[in-house]
């Protein structure tokens, strides 16, 4: 038997953290994925260091040199392979804290991602970028509870503006703080809206912008609905977005629009509105009207965009893939209107394997990947980096939410497969996460 299609759909870039294993799935950038049975995977370094395997190839990107090339070839030759040459780009952990620092009696904390911690010294707040106090008991509450850390790791200036559907709210962000912080690094991590902790607790999180169910076409408006500050159906003020709670505002309501004025140019108006990043970070700064104490947003040195979930449970295949570059291709121009500098990471989760997933995968995804990737090649910025996160997790029934079933009475065997829930699990999460941060440390910024 030979493949339907060998082209393998991963981007230009190469990215993982130097000296952890980095696991690239075949069957996760195949058109078909059952064909990662047919086919065998080469990666080639330009140091000479080459993998070679099936579905899986497990690597140490710091042994490939600055660029690799990826081969795809039926197992049974037939004179057809398909390769694509990657740019390699090495993660490596942050300088690394200062010995002995949790056995002083004075040491320097500072408030956990996305969370306002009482100073009980000042009377006030913990500032984000922290400070040294005593270490009394209050400081020792804090520091056991997570909502301060100790500021051992240095301040690399990374802001990341997080940009996503339900897997970026429902602990996505958090899951991102925690890789990068156990690399070495103090992300900080702004929007609006407060996501998930790891242990899913509601507004417990980093910030972000991170809205359950939303497309990427809904930030953009190239969807219409979805309610703006000041719009039909929406809050009237941002005091008024900021006082409600899910399921409610603000989680519903796009902070990032605007509603169109007749002095913009019409490029920038998609249905009625702008997406005008100026306008956002003047208007939820911190001490501006109605922004609550310690929620103010700062700009950012990465804006990180991932949809994909939502985007394929309607329209046909060409209305996908049209949707995604449409929304694509506005996103990074609005952004890039505001900051020439900042990098811009797409990334994108994956699903699960059965049967049925496979199809969608191949009549869905893929031209939903077709899409997302034409923005960038188009856009053709070096600040704009392809996360092709689909890839670097397994996308096997453990990473997802199984149906119940009772145990044989006998081998304790459970018959299951996948409850139909696309939300990836802790071990799948902290697998594409890792990868994520991997593209985030290494990202270049823009011109």
């Amino acid at each position: 038997m030979t493949p339907t299609d060998i082209e393998p759909f991963i981007g230009p870039t190469l990215a993982g953290w130097a000296g952890e294993t980095t696991c690239l799935y075949l069957s996760n950038i195949l058109q078909n994925r059952d064909d990662a049975r047919l086919c065998r995977a080469v990666l080639m370094g330009d140091s000479g260091k080459a993998y070679a395997g099936d579905d899986q190839l497990c690597i140490d990107v710091d042994q490939l040199g600055a660029t690799a090339d990826l081969m795809v070839a039926p197992k049974v030759y037939c004179g057809d392979l398909a390769t694509v040459a990657l740019t390699v780009r090495v993660a490596r952990r942050a300088p690394p804290m200062a010995p002995d620092l949790t056995e002083r009696e004075m040491v320097r904390v500072a408030p956990a991602a996305g969370k306002l911690v009482p100073d009980e010294e000042t009377g006030g707040f913990f500032p984000p970028e922290g400070r040294t106090v005593p270490r009394t008991p209050y400081i020792e509450r804090r520091l056991q509870d997570g909502s301060l850390v100790i500021d051992g790791a240095p301040d690399l200036g990374l802001v990341i503006m997080p940009i996503g559907d339900s897997i970026t709210s429902f602990s996505g962000a958090a899951w991102l703080d925690k890789l990068l912080r156990e690399r070495g690094y103090r992300p900080r991590f702004t929007g609006t809206l407060q996501e998930y902790s790891l242990d899913m607790v509601r507004f417990g999180g980093p910030l972000g912008e991170g809205r359950p169910s939303w497309k990427a076409g809904e930030i953009t408006n190239h969807v219409t609905g979805r309610p703006i500050i000041g719009g039909p159906g929406g809050p009237t003020t941002v005091a008024k977005f900021f006082a409600k709670t899910w399921p409610h505002w603000p989680q519903e309501v796009n902070s990032l629009g605007r509603a169109a004025k007749p002095s913009d140019d019409p490029a920038d108006v998609v249905n009625g509105q702008v997406l005008d990043f100026g306008f956002y970070f003047q208007r939820f700064a911190e001490g501006a009207t109605g922004v609550p104490p310690g929620r103010g947003v700062v700009k950012p040195t990465t804006y990180l965009w991932g949809f994909g979930t939502n985007e394929i449970k309607t329209g046909t295949a060409e209305e996908i893939e049209a949707l995604a570059y449409a929304s694509d291709a506005y996103f990074y121009r609005r952004v890039r209107a505001f900051d020439p500098s900042a990098s811009i990471i797409r990334w994108m989760p994956g699903t699960f394997r059965d049967p049925v997933r496979d199809q969608i995968w191949t009549g869905k995804y893929i031209p939903l990947l077709k899409g997302v990737m034409r923005a960038i090649a188009e856009r053709n910025d070096a600040g704009i980096t392809l996360c092709p996160s689909w890839a670097f997790a397994d996308q096997g029934g453990l990473g997802y939410p199984l149906r119940e079933a009772t145990p044989d009475p006998i081998t304790g065997v459970r018959r299951t497969g996948s409850s139909g829930d696309a939300h990836p699990q802790d071990r799948l999460r902290e697998e594409m996460f890792k990868a994520v941060a991997a593209y985030i440390v290494t990202a270049p910024r823009g011109a």
